[in-house]
């Protein structure tokens, strides 16, 4: 069984060539990122219309949260299986809304 990766990055504005920080994201076909409103953060939801292992019909979701002060990305944890509807930043940049599950 052969994994997939798509390598998501932002670049350094003053040098396009050496981003700021790159992260692999697995088995994902499609990636929708959401900048928080001041830029210290985004979202990028990964979507696999076809999951590897068979436990989903529908395909796989995973929300990654990404800072760019401290150049680190994280898998959102959810407490329950089920695809990501929708996500969202509150206006004040700090809190984001998931909707997920069946």
């Amino acid at each position: 069984d052969k994994q997939e990766l798509s390598l998501l990055s932002f670049p350094d504005h003053l040098d396009l060539d050496n981003p700021l920080h790159k992260f692999a994201i697995s088995n994902t076909e499609e990636v929708s990122i959401k900048w928080s409103y001041d830029a210290s953060a985004f979202l990028a939801l990964g979507t696999a219309n076809v999951d590897a292992t068979n436990n989903n019909y529908y395909g796989t979701t995973t929300l990654y949260f990404v800072s760019t002060q401290g150049l680190e990305s994280h898998v959102v944890p959810l407490d329950r299986d089920g695809p990501v509807h929708d996500f969202e930043w509150s206006p004040c940049g700090r809190e984001f809304i998931v909707i997920y599950g069946i």
